[in-house]
C-alpha cells in the first residue's frame, strides 16, 4: 500500500549517521583529527526498537497471566526508555577507552553511556534523530 508522499521512512532499519555535536553546538570531532564524531541512529518505528517494545510488553503480559504483580515506576519506565534507545543505536565511532584500551562498541556498553548523566547531551542528541521521521527518507 501507498500513499502518494506519506511513504518515507526508507533508512528507518538501516539507520543514518547522526554527526555528534558539542554542547555549544560545535562538531564534536576525534582527539587529535578533524574526523566527526558519529552515531549511526535507527528509527523508533525500526524493527529493533519495534522488538525492544515487545519484550517489553511480553515480558509485563507473561508477570500478568501468572498473577504476579506488576510495578511501574519511574525507575521502571526509565529502564524501559533506555532499552528503546539502545535498541535505536546500531554502532557508532565513539572513541570510547577503559584504561587506556579502546571499547568495543556493545549494547552494554551503550547503555553504560546512555545512562551516564554525564554523556546526557550525546543521549539527548540520539533521542531526538530516532524520533524526527525526516532523517530516515533518502534524498
Amino acid at each position: 500500500m501507498q500513499i502518494q508522499g506519506l511513504q518515507s521512512l526508507e533508512l528507518v532499519d538501516e539507520g543514518f549517521k547522526m554527526f555528534v555535536e558539542n554542547p555549544d553546538g560545535s562538531k564534536a570531532v576525534v582527539p587529535g583529527t578533524a574526523e566527526q564524531l558519529f552515531v549511526m541512529v535507527r528509527s523508533v518505528h525500526s524493527d529493533a526498537a519495534k522488538a525492544a517494545r515487545d519484550r517489553i510488553k511480553n515480558e509485563r503480559l507473561k508477570k500478568l497471566s501468572r498473577g504476579t504483580p506488576v510495578s511501574l515506576n519511574t525507575k521502571v519506565t526509565d529502564e524501559e526508555e533506555l532499552d528503546q534507545l539502545v535498541a535505536c543505536t546500531a554502532s557508532w565511532n565513539l572513541p570510547i577507552t577503559e584504561n587506556g584500551t579502546e571499547v568495543v562498541f556493545s549494547e552494554e556498553l551503550v547503555r553504560m553511556v546512555y545512562a551516564n548523566r554525564t554523556f546526557a547531551n550525546l543521549r539527548t542528541q540520539v533521542e531526538r534523530a530516532a524520533n524526527q521521521d525526516a532523517n530516515f527518507t533518502k534524498g
